[in-house]
């Protein structure tokens, strides 16, 4: 660490420098959100240099939100200045040498980045005198896979030696040396550089600040902490029921808190992590240069007659020059200076991505005295009293309330739980916060007559307000629900050819429930709402986003005595929507007797019936003179077919002429009948679809 600490010195060239646990902790500020607002503030005495160590997960966080008031104003001072090292400072000179052995990478890749130099090596042959081979890297062959089945291919070193091209494997190499002296320097270079190469977790910020005088400094930022945890003790059957909470605190950073001021904070923040220590570098699209290039060389027929030019002619028409060009450039206006943060005794802060806002909160103090609590808009911050000591790496609880609450034992059945099947109700008290704080969420352990009597979480619970909480079942209480649905005819409407049902359907959940033991109980009932549903009856005690509450005493068990019912009722309305022209008869007979509906209503159903009745008549009787037309002309065709077999002056023709005679007589009558029938029909359904149409209703 202390040679890592050395080079950053040599490479910042920084002096007289301090450590942050030189510059006091003051303040520490825990987020539910998990981060921490931590506050240095002391004096120095001229320029000095402040180093402040961050973990590589918080150094981002730092970046975005350092703070840095210096009361000493500009005296002269060039200003503040915040230096680190980059990773890029360490890797970019790496890559810059002749050799790049950056990145950890592997024997072929770097000799494949030397192609061209020149290698003596030494390989493992048998022979009684190895002889080195020299020569110019050509290519690095090998390592991909020879075949989708296949292993990888054998690497080998290609060189170009003084008896030609030598192909060497690279796992029989033994030892490479470079003959260019500059790459074995480099080489030396990188691995020294590497091995100086700071490989802590941590990274250091160091604070320029440039001044002549003795004055206060005060340096402030957010890094990720641990989140801070709350859990309480409930003692329920206390003369006075008694609540005491406890705040779990770690510091797992570098710096010890030593008598520090201690808050915590609760809300909902918006807390985010932005990768600032990284340089960062646009990618860009690459245009094609702007270049003129060659002119296109072009062949031409000669001239067999060329006139001259009247230059006299083109004097008097004056002489053409292209229109002068120009561009007004506008230099681009500078850049705003950045602003300066003026502390409140005339000095400079510079600030890096957060203003902290003036506290102005309503102080309200617990009944102990152990902590403070405060209120700033959505967040809500508990500070504790007394000086604040807690070595690094160790964790601590500190007490954060202590004091009396109003408590109700009720027991709490909630629909759902156990379906249709028997479920017991849970043992639960009412708790009312008049511990004057507003109590962060966390877990409860309940103790009843001085014993353990179960576990309950706690949401956030504002000061005054009443919260249910649950730490067991009750098994000498059974419990059960059923549910009946039906429907009823609220509203009937009729218009333009639609008929509307407006339907109530009625929801009851019936509760039975049975107390075993010879004590009267008392118990909440949470009865899940129905969507879009609306409760009829009986009236809740309260209610909350997802269920009615309603309040039921359990008598003592005495026979059947324990048992108690509860019937709760909802109503949903629900829209049944058709077209009466789709109908079908038995539909609008069934209408037209159901009792649900009212008197006028049936009465129209019945006329549409009735008149839906002669239009089916009508269309069967149609069809019938329809079917008897077909039939006829069947027979028609056949007998002309057999009088042509037969020839008209046979005994058999002059019979089918005869029969056909008589056949033109009943197609023609048919076909008036059927013409009547279609216009009856016709007529009917017109009826029919008028009627309906201009039923409103």
């Amino acid at each position: 660490m202390k040679k890592s600490l050395v080079l950053m010195t040599a490479i910042l060239g920084i002096s007289g420098g301090l450590w942050a646990q030189d510059l006091p902790l003051k303040k520490v500020s825990l987020y539910s959100s998990g981060v921490g607002f931590f506050e240095h503030e002391g004096k120095i005495s001229g320029s000095k240099t402040l180093r402040f160590p961050f973990t590589m997960n918080a150094i981002n966080d730092a970046l975005k939100s350092l703070v840095v008031s210096d009361s000493a104003g500009d005296q002269g001072a060039q200003g503040v200045q915040i230096n680190y090292p980059s990773e890029s400072a360490f890797w970019r000179p790496l890559q810059g040498l002749k050799i790049d052995i950056s990145g950890n990478r592997s024997l072929t890749e770097i000799l494949r980045s030397l192609q061209g130099a020149e290698v003596s090596i030494n390989t493992g042959a048998k022979v009684v005198l190895p002889v080195p081979i020299t020569g110019r890297i050509v290519t690095v062959d090998g390592g991909e896979a020879a075949s989708p089945m296949g292993g990888q291919r054998e690497i080998t070193l290609t060189l170009n030696t003084s008896n030609g091209l030598r192909i060497v494997s690279i796992k029989d190499i033994h030892n490479i040396t470079f003959k260019d002296k500059a790459i074995a320097a480099d080489l030396a270079r990188a691995l020294d550089l590497i091995n100086s190469r700071d490989t802590s977790v941590t990274r250091s910020l160091s604070v320029d600040l440039p001044g002549k005088t003795n004055r206060a400094v005060n340096v402030s930022y957010v890094i990720p902490t641990p989140i801070w945890k709350v859990s309480y003790r409930l003692d329920i059957d206390a003369e006075k029921p008694f609540l005491q909470g406890w705040a779990i605190i770690d510091n797992d950073g570098d710096i010890d808190w030593k008598d520090i001021t201690l808050s915590l904070v609760t809300g909902r923040q918006v807390s985010f992590s932005q990768n600032l220590y990284d340089p960062y570098y646009q990618a860009r699209p690459s245009v094609p240069l702007s270049i003129a290039g060659v002119a296109e060389a072009r062949t031409y027929e000669d001239t067999l007659n060329m006139r001259a030019m009247d230059m006299n002619a083109a004097a008097d028409r004056g002489s053409f020059e292209p229109a002068a060009s120009s561009m007004m450039m506008k230099s681009a206006a500078p850049a705003a200076m950045p602003q300066r943060f003026e502390s409140a005794s005339g000095g400079r802060a510079v600030m890096a991505d957060s203003v902290m806002a003036d506290d102005r909160r309503e102080k309200l103090t617990s009944v102990q005295g152990q902590a403070i609590t405060s209120s700033s808009g959505e967040q809500f911050e508990f500070t504790f009293t007394r000086p604040v000591s807690l070595p690094r790496q160790r964790s601590t609880m500190l007490p954060l309330v202590e004091a009396p609450v109003e408590v109700k034992k009720t027991l709490i059945y909630t629909a759902g739980r156990g379906g249709s099947q028997i479920s017991h109700p849970q043992i639960s008290a009412e708790l009312t916060n008049t511990t004057g704080m507003k109590l962060p969420a966390g877990a409860i352990t309940v103790f009843s007559g001085g014993a353990y009597a179960g576990d309950a979480l706690l949401n956030f619970f504002p000061e005054g307000e009443k919260r249910y909480i649950s730490f067991g079942d009750d098994l000498t209480v059974q419990g059960q629900n059923s549910m009946a649905l039906s429907r009823f005819v609220s509203a009937v409407k009729i218009s333009k050819g639609m008929l509307t049902f407006q339907r109530t359907q009625s929801i009851v959940t019936t509760y039975t429930f049975r107390n075993a033991e010879p004590v009267k109980k008392e118990m909440v009932v949470e009865h899940p709402k129905q969507t879009d549903a609306k409760l009829k009856e009986p009236a809740a005690e309260s209610e909350t986003a997802a269920h009615y509450r309603f309040n039921v005493s359990l008598p003592a068990a005495a026979g059947n005595a324990g048992i108690v019912y509860l019937a709760v009722t909802e109503e949903r309305p629900v829209q049944e929507t058709a077209a009466l022209a789709r109908l079908t008869m038995d539909a609008l007979l069934a209408y037209s007797t159901n009792a649900e509906l009212p008197e006028n209503v049936r009465n129209s159903f019945a006329v549409a019936h009735d008149l839906r009745r002669k239009a089916e008549d009508a269309r069967r009787i149609y069809t019938e003179f329809e079917d008897l037309y077909s039939r006829l002309s069947a027979e028609q065709e056949r007998i002309r077919k057999n009088l042509e077999a037969a020839g008209r002056e046979t005994e058999a023709g002059k019979g089918y002429l005869t029969r056909l005679s008589a056949m033109d007589k009943e197609i023609d009558a048919c076909l008036q009948n059927t013409e009547t029938a279609r216009q009856n029909q016709r007529d009917t359904q017109k009826a029919y679809e008028d009627y309906i149409q201009a039923l409103e209703l």
